[in-house]
């Protein structure tokens, strides 16, 4: 307790799991455990559609749940974290997309065509603009699409 009030381990809000010192692992294994749940309820649609359906099915329905931990990878001071979620970013679409898991990381990312290091840049940035225009109580602008 500081000054009366408490402090939590964990802490969730909506999906997105926090801790005392905002690391990116309670989020990852949040991640690893919705992701694996949608591959098993999706996977009768996934083993008949084509790449870029199940491309498409990654970056709708397992993507977003990145979000949060992207913004906590820009301020992760652990190096190793950020390649856990790095890898867990990987390893999801690798899954979604059936391939094997010792698929090259480079011709993955070219597959999901989207830098988590410039994506994360971005998120921060977009919520930054956000907080300042409800500071100001200003109308919120339209999102800007990852």
């Amino acid at each position: 307790m500081i000054e009366g009030v408490s402090i939590c381990e964990k802490y969730k809000i909506s999906r997105y799991n926090f801790n005392p010192r905002l690391e990116c692992n309670e989020q990852i294994s949040h991640i690893k455990k919705k992701s694996g749940f949608l591959l098993v309820k999706l996977y009768p649609c996934l083993k008949n559609a084509t790449a870029d359906a199940r491309k498409d099915m990654w970056q709708t329905m397992v993507k977003p749940l990145f979000n949060a931990a992207l913004v906590l990878l820009k301020y992760e001071p652990s190096e190793r974290q950020k390649e856990e979620l790095e890898k867990a970013w990987r390893g999801t679409f690798k899954q979604f997309m059936m391939i094997n898991s010792l698929t090259s990381n480079v011709l993955v990312n070219q597959m999901i065509n989207c830098n988590i290091q410039e994506t994360a840049s971005f998120l921060v940035e977009q919520c930054k603009i956000q907080w300042e225009e409800r500071k100001n109580f200003l109308e919120l602008n339209s999102k800007k699409k990852l």
